[in-house]
């Protein structure tokens, strides 16, 4: 399915929230979002993948909750950047259904907050792996029916 057909499945309130001529727009200072421009969340190795426009727009909704920037460490992979950076053999990078998200502990919790919030909107609908590690947080957010999780990553909370 294609970025205009995946687009074309999402609620109204989401459609809203994501600039979908953007995805046909190959330069990197493009914006996807408000908030997110291409060149935060495609794959790093300027194959140009990119997220899934679900995961965005639910990206663009915990920014505009949170107040805060983000910087997003990892969005998109394709399968070979991914091998080379060592990450997981069916990570949801490779679907465009993952974002790393630089993150200290006082952000990570107000995210994670704003993730519950929503999930209790939409019914538990939307993002269904949170994984907080030390200095980033991992979300996955999937557009098939899985069972929502917490994984508890490496996270440290600051002393």
């Amino acid at each position: 399915m294609n970025y205009i057909e995946q687009y074309n499945k999402l609620p109204e309130s989401f459609q809203n929230l994501v600039f979908i001529t953007a995805f046909n727009n190959p330069s990197p200072q493009s914006e996807l979002t408000k908030h997110f421009k291409r060149y935060e969340v495609e794959c790093k190795c300027g194959c140009k993948k990119l997220p899934t426009p679900l995961s965005l727009s639910v990206l663009e909704l915990l920014r505009r909750k949170t107040k805060k920037a983000f910087i997003i460490n990892s969005g998109a992979r394709c399968a070979r950047y991914n091998q080379k950076i060592g990450g997981a053999k069916y990570s949801d990078h490779l679907n465009g259904e993952a974002y790393d998200i630089k993150a200290d502990s006082r952000l990570i919790y107000e995210i994670i907050r704003e993730i519950v919030l929503l999930e209790k909107k939409y019914d538990g609908a939307l993002v269904q792996k949170i994984s907080p590690y030390t200095k980033h947080l991992h979300i996955s957010i999937l557009e098939r029916d899985t069972t929502p999780a917490i994984f508890p990553g490496f996270y440290k909370p600051a002393a």
